[in-house]
């Protein structure tokens, strides 16, 4: 696929050599076109464009491949989106048959293992790859290995392997690997010990500037691209050694790549940033500045694709110098085009037309931009320190930051009132503690500083589910830059985003609080800032840091002793710390634990949230509450909606031509009490299921109604909550309890396991469970469960952003931070952990601004807890 070869590949080619750290501000050299710290503020990097391919060759389904070009498309800016009207990849399975390599080409087959041992065997350098201990055993070569065994071995013949010269020597420096044709190829890899402090960055950046200046072509390949997505660093290198007269003969035999003049919907993409970059570099090795720039536009597209791409570069980086302290000098462009010239189509000043009567110096084209040196590595630190312009007024802000909220975020009203609040105070370089309801916009508040200058924004999230609805929610809006380390992601991966990390690749780091009581996690903290600017600490969820909090976690008491760490090199870091529910005492404690002062606080003037209706509903003594419960999906909820039927509310769509949806939550995430079975996710996800989808949460078996496992992962109707369920290993029933508090059965006086012998005196009923479905009895640690629960999870979250079914059950661990814009309604089975958790997870709701209705189900007080209620002087009884 040779639409990866940037992602792939960051290639650096001639003599072109990375300028030492530059000063900050306004930045004039007279040899020179433009600013070289324009490097670091492409928006190629900043959101992220090529990293969003590392996806793709774990897509397995044509759905997932139609959201994956879906999502690839976000990242054109949405005005000229609009006006190319271009359509998305669709058909899956012909674009995999047409541009991947065979699946057993990538296969450890016996030839390649053959390759590749073969080569290790000539190579003393690599003698410890043949023994029998784990490669991990060897972490100085370990990457070197498998770029052999899963790029090199199956990817070249055995010719080409004997062409391969590993450790060769150029100068003072050693190649990992070296080819040599009509041009010599660099081959290097980017292990984990590469940019671990600063004398690191500085020896690499001393050796990519000698290799290059030899004659070499360099290409680099991340951990990421041989270990996570070996098939596109091997399509993408074969692309380059095809165009080598000598090289090529040394290929496999592999199936015959597609013609550079193909393009899908993601080369259409990436060719679009491309362009720019290539830009970039060939203005930046330009020596005489005299007269506009003359680039040739042979795309071959039906408008003017290079002046497009170049315009759109250049307004991002005019909306970038409107709020920090930077200046590109931008040069005039000139670009010939062999097509007509589209009139209506809208270019920056500095760029223009100009009829192809005589052949530009310098041409651009699919293979030019794919295979030329556009990029080079751009490590934050080589930009010096940027600042943001500090003063602007409100009104400033709005209009400033109008390119980023229409173009890459897509709000047709900009900023938010609150918004532009906190970002001035960003802008300013102060710390800030915000105050607003969920829905509000917070995140904006940390993710546009992030990806406005270069450098890491630490983000402490206090829930994996939010972790990743926030990377969703950022992929969605076109930006692939945000990673996050929790206990989900392994070791080596961690290792690997901190790599991406020093080089500028990631400007989002979401983190779990935890990981702040780890000491060697704090000293990889401290090792990231040596080469990478830390210019933000973001506390999602703040108020989690309060005991008086309603969702209190100790862990986030250990921020101010990370924030005094990181301030420890840079005096500039900011923190922001973000939530939606904070009283007085929360809010006290927030300012006290984290050293803020009372001019730092940003409030909402107005939280109350004018698109919504409430219902509260009591379940009447005698009455199932389950009864009740279907009544308000049925009935309640569409006549407050003013629709027809249920139905007919779940397919509506808003203006933004999303699906409605709705969320019901439980108190309990598995609960076997004898009064709490019917309270938790399992009995409203199979109720929920009965109404939309009747027949399909069970099914006749043996003589008995089995319930599905898949169930809470299928269909209309999905399950989320920390817990799995635990269900009966007979039928698969959630509703089973311990046999010693279980009660007869509908129709018997005594228990169906007594019948098997249950009153037997020399049984225990220890850890003995009963079914209240079937009445078989188990032992509780034989209960079964749905397969592979985080899984299950993820996909359903996946799911539930992407709008794929109608209705999600889960306990409030789902109701924190999750972003969805069309929920239309919430429901709760039962109160609350207190008010401000509820109003925090009814905000859920309505987050487009439209009408959603708010319903909370509850079972009326016990007539003692009045009594006590009545007598207490703080009028809180024991029971609450």
């Amino acid at each position: 696929m040779r639409w990866l070869l940037h992602t792939q590949l960051q290639l650096v080619a001639g003599a072109q050599k990375i300028p030492n750290p530059i000063r900050k501000g306004r930045l004039h050299l007279s040899q020179l076109l433009m600013n070289p710290i324009i490097r670091h503020f492409l928006p190629s990097i900043a959101r992220g464009v090529y990293r969003y391919d590392q996806h793709l060759y774990n897509i397995a389904s044509p759905r997932d491949f139609g959201r994956f070009t879906a999502g690839k498309v976000r990242f054109l800016p949405i005005t000229l989106l609009d006006s190319l009207k271009l359509s998305t990849d669709t058909d899956y399975e012909t674009v995999r048959d047409r541009w991947a390599l065979a699946p057993a080409e990538l296969e450890d087959t016996s030839p390649t293992a053959r390759r590749a041992n073969l080569f290790f065997a000539r190579h003393p350098y690599f003698a410890n790859a043949l023994d029998r201990q784990p490669p991990w055993a060897s972490p100085d070569n370990f990457l070197e290995i498998q770029f052999v065994r899963r790029v090199l071995a199956p990817l070249l013949s055995d010719r080409g392997m004997e062409a391969v010269k590993p450790q060769h020597s150029v100068g003072p420096y050693l190649l990992d690997f070296a080819l040599i044709g009509a041009e010599k190829f660099a081959l290097e890899v980017d292990g984990f010990t590469k940019f671990q402090r600063r004398p690191d960055l500085e020896h690499f950046l001393d050796r990519q500037n000698y290799i290059t200046s030899c004659g070499w072509r360099l290409f680099r390949f991340s951990y990421s691209q041989v270990m996570a997505t070996p098939a596109a660093a091997m399509v993408a290198l074969r692309a380059v050694l095809e165009r080598d007269p000598h090289l090529q003969r040394l290929l496999g035999n592999h199936r015959t790549a597609r013609s550079p003049a193909d393009s899908t919907t993601i080369d259409f993409v990436n060719d679009f940033y491309r362009v720019q970059d290539f830009f970039v570099e060939a203005a930046l090795s330009r020596r005489n500045p005299r007269g506009p720039l003359a680039l040739g536009d042979m795309f071959g597209f039906d408008f003017p694709f290079v002046a497009a791409a170049i315009s759109a570069l250049y307004e991002y980086l005019d909306a970038v110098e409107s709020v920090v302290e930077v200046s590109f000098d931008l040069p005039p462009v000139s670009v010939s085009c062999s097509k007509p010239l589209n009139p209506d189509l809208p270019l920056h000043p500095l760029v223009s037309l100009a009829p192809s009567q005589r052949l530009p110096k310098i041409l651009l084209d699919r293979a030019a931009v794919r295979q030329a040196a556009f990029t080079v590595p751009a490590p934050p630190l080589l930009a010096g320190t940027t600042v943001f312009r500090g003063g602007l007024s409100l009104e400033e802000i709005h209009t400033r930051l109008e390119y980023f909220t229409r173009e890459v975020f897509g709000y047709a009203r900009g900023t938010k009132p609150l918004q532009d609040r906190v970002l001035k105070r960003v802008l300013d370089g102060q710390n800030v503690l915000g105050i607003s309801a969920t829905g509000s916009g917070k995140s904006l508040c940390f993710w546009l500083p992030a990806l406005l200058r270069p450098g890491v924004t630490l983000v402490v999230c206090p829930l994996r589910s939010l972790m990743r609805d926030q990377r969703l929610n950022l992929t969605s809006y076109g930006i692939a830059s945000a990673e996050f380390i929790n206990t989900d992601v392994p070791a080596v991966e961690q290792r690997r985003i901190l790599t991406e990390a020093r080089l500028g690749e990631v400007r989002l780091l979401y983190l779990s609080p935890e990981r702040l009581r780890m000491k060697k996690f704090l000293a990889e903290l401290a090792q990231l800032q040596e080469v990478v600017p830390i210019n933000m600490l973001a506390i999602d969820e703040a108020h989690c840091i309060s005991e008086w909090g309603h969702d209190f976690r100790p862990s986030y008491l250990k921020l101010p002793f990370l924030r005094e760490i990181l301030k420890g090199t840079n005096h500039d870091l900011q923190l922001a710390a973000l939530t939606a529910t904070a009283g007085p005492l929360v809010e006290q404690d927030m300012r006290g634990i984290l050293g803020l002062s009372e001019e730092d606080v940003v409030r909402e003037r107005n939280a109350d949230r004018e698109h919504f209706s409430y219902q509260i509903v009591q379940v009447p003594e005698g009455v199932s509450k389950t009864k009740i419960f279907h009544e308000i999906l049925l009935h309640h909820l569409p006549k407050a909606l003013k629709q027809p039927s249920l139905p007919a509310l779940l397919s509506h769509v808003n203006a933004r031509n999303e699906k409605a949806m709705g969320i019901v939550f439980c108190i309990y995430a598995d609960p076997h009490g004898q009064h709490s079975t019917k309270d938790g996710v399992a009995h409203f996800t199979y109720e929920t299921m009965r109404l939309l989808e009747p027949g399909n949460s069970c099914s006749p078996t043996g003589g008995i109604l089995r319930f599905r496992k898949d169930a809470f992962s299928t269909g209309r109707v999905r399950a989320f909550a920390s817990k799995e369920p635990s269900l009966c290993p007979k039928c698969g029933s959630y509703d089973y309890v311990s046999l010693a508090k279980a009660p007869p059965r509908k129709g018997q006086a005594t228990h169906r396991a007594a019948e098997d012998g249950a009153s037997d005196p020399g049984e225990s009923s220890v850890g003995v469970k009963v079914c209240l479905h079937c009445g078989h009895k188990f032992h509780g640690r034989d209960a079964a469960s749905p397969d592979n629960w985080e899984e299950v999870l993820r996909t359903n979250q996946e799911d539930f952003k992407a709008g794929a079914f109608d209705i999600l059950v889960a306990t409030k661990g789902f109701g924190m931070g999750i972003d969805k814009s069309s929920v239309r309604f919430i429901v709760h089975t039962s109160f609350s952990a207190g008010l401000e958790s509820w109003y925090q997870e009814v905000g859920r709701a309505g987050r487009d601004e439209e009408r959603a209705h708010i319903v909370l189900l509850v079972d009326a007080p016990l007539e003692s807890c009045y009594r006590e209620l009545a007598a207490s002087e703080i009028q809180r009884p024991r029971c609450s």
